[in-house]
């Protein structure tokens, strides 16, 4: 029975301290399903170096994430490429459904990865900042390994032909057959 009792409430603990975390499934998968992770820059969750998820630099890809608890404040989105020692702050985005009696909550967004950057093991972050004290807001960190290659070149398209509005067509082959 004393083992039920501790049993419960380390379950209880670890559902009341969750906030925030990048959707499980979702296009970044996150380090860590916890999403009460209070210690930056990632919740103490030790980085992948071999990252499966791939984008291309500059590309716009689609952020998912879900906030459990509710709580008044924002989301920032932010980029590392020297192993989690700066970040690059993205995108914010303003906490709009507070008070919804729905939980999870759902987000996504559009985040444009930085054109110059490439890296084989960069860091994808997620805070939400809680802002109830707005003097002492309180982070929760969520974070994605992912790699970021250069763009590909989109395939030139053959020149048009102004004057008939059409694609050109290639020279004619010389006949060797005189």
């Amino acid at each position: 029975m004393k083992f039920f009792v501790l049993l419960l409430a380390a379950v209880w603990t670890l559902e009341v301290s969750a906030h925030a975390r990048l959707l499980p499934g979702g296009t970044t998968p996150p380090r860590s399903n916890n999403p009460g992770l209070k210690t930056g820059p990632c919740g103490g969750i030790a980085k992948n170096m071999n990252p499966t998820v791939e984008f291309q630099a500059g590309q716009t890809i689609v952020v998912q994430w879900e906030e459990t608890i509710d709580h008044p404040g924002y989301y920032e989105l932010s980029i590392s490429s020297d192993n989690d020692e700066t970040f690059q702050i993205l995108l914010e985005v303003p906490d709009t459904q507070n008070g919804r009696d729905t939980l999870p909550h759902r987000w996504q967004a559009n985040l444009t990865l930085p054109a110059g950057l490439t890296c084989s093991s960069c860091t994808l972050r997620l805070i939400q900042w809680m802002t109830e004290n707005p003097a002492n807001p309180r982070p929760y960190f969520s974070c994605a390994d992912i790699r970021i290659v250069e763009r590909d070149e989109p395939v030139p398209m053959p020149p048009i032909d102004e004057e008939r509005n059409q694609l050109n067509p290639p020279p004619p082959v010389e006949d060797c057959h005189d």
